[in-house]
């Protein structure tokens, strides 16, 4: 399945990056971080409600005010953090019970 091909600005250029390696978005204020499965970054000028609407619906959950994650790289899942390759994240008590409607759990 090919993807839908997105674009960043760097340096006064677009860089099309491949979504299906974007594990998680940090935000801060009105900046946001790409972050992908190699560890590399992308800062983009963009809040995360707006970065979210231009994802593909249901590729990313937000867990906190300032973090979505990708739900193909969660490891593990506490009460207050994700895990995603090695990155723990906070949880916000609001987003938790969101994630946890999202998942398909084996119980």
């Amino acid at each position: 399945m090919v993807s839908t091909p997105f674009f960043v600005w760097q340096n006064k250029k677009l860089l099309c990056i491949d979504a299906e390696n974007v594990m998680f978005l940090d935000t801060r204020g009105n900046y946001t971080r790409i972050v992908y499965y190699d560890k590399t970054c992308d800062e983009v000028q963009v809040s995360l409600v707006t970065a979210l609407k231009k994802f593909p619906p249901g590729m990313f959950i937000q867990i906190h005010r300032s973090y979505a994650v990708s739900i193909h790289y969660i490891k593990k899942i506490s009460n207050d953090t994700v895990e995603v390759e090695g990155e723990e994240l906070p949880i916000g008590n609001k987003y938790y019970q969101d994630l946890i409607n999202k998942l398909t759990i084996i119980d």
